[in-house]
């Protein structure tokens, strides 16, 4: 019960650092993730998402993302995914967006129910496919976060997470994310994860911060 409440305060108090921001927008995650296990090392993941925005009244992105995951070692594993994704305008249209992503994620067990982990994400996307006969390419970002995990019963863990972007080229610090979520267990092969995402934006005039929950449902076999 006090692993608990360090993750829940510490959390509160990393938001509450950045109350001078003004808040922008309220959202929510909803996905569907099935992973199929190859063998002991390899693993095809398939993912489906919406992510609301405007207060819960919009449909602000879309994505499909395939992704194979390569486990190196206990604590080691990469993913490599593609994703297509429908990226709302401000106009109301939708961009069609293709973005590649190498993720290498490093786990340590500090107890039978404690884990931190450690990732590190590079990414790069084109625009507006195929609108453009010249392909839109954003600068490549780096990713980079880190978290705790604390199983709490057989059904039940909490985590949390925190992340900066950066673009690379220039060097420049995007977007803060944090985030806190609380895991159930069905199965050894379903789960359900509800949480919510704190975002903070860099390098803007007037930075915003961006509330977002997030219901996730996962099925591996």
């Amino acid at each position: 019960m006090k692993v608990t409440w360090f993750f829940i305060l510490g959390f509160v108090g990393i938001v509450s650092s950045q109350t001078q921001a003004q808040v922008h927008d309220a959202g929510s995650w909803i996905s569907v993730t099935i992973q199929k296990k190859i063998n002991k090392k390899n693993s095809i993941l398939l993912s489906e998402e919406v992510r609301l925005n405007e207060n819960y009244t919009e449909a602000g992105n879309i994505f499909t993302e395939l992704g194979y995951q390569y486990k190196l070692s206990k604590r080691i594993d990469v993913t490599l995914a593609l994703r297509y994704a429908n990226k709302q305008q401000l106009e109301n249209s939708y961009s069609q967006r293709l973005r590649y992503m190498l993720t290498t994620k490093y786990t340590h067990f500090l107890s039978k129910k404690i884990t931190i982990n450690a990732r590190l994400r590079w990414q790069q996307q084109w625009n507006d496919i195929p609108q453009s006969s010249t392909l839109k390419t954003l600068d490549s970002q780096l990713r980079v976060g880190a978290g705790a995990d604390c199983q709490t019963s057989k059904k039940i863990s909490i985590g949390c997470f925190a992340e900066t972007f950066y673009e690379i080229k220039p060097p420049l610090l995007l977007t803060t994310r944090y985030t806190v979520a609380a895991t159930y267990y069905f199965n050894k092969q379903q789960s359900i994860e509800l949480g919510g995402v704190n975002q903070y934006s860099h390098n803007e005039y007037n930075p915003s911060i961006d509330w977002v929950t997030t219901i996730s449902y996962k099925y591996k076999w």
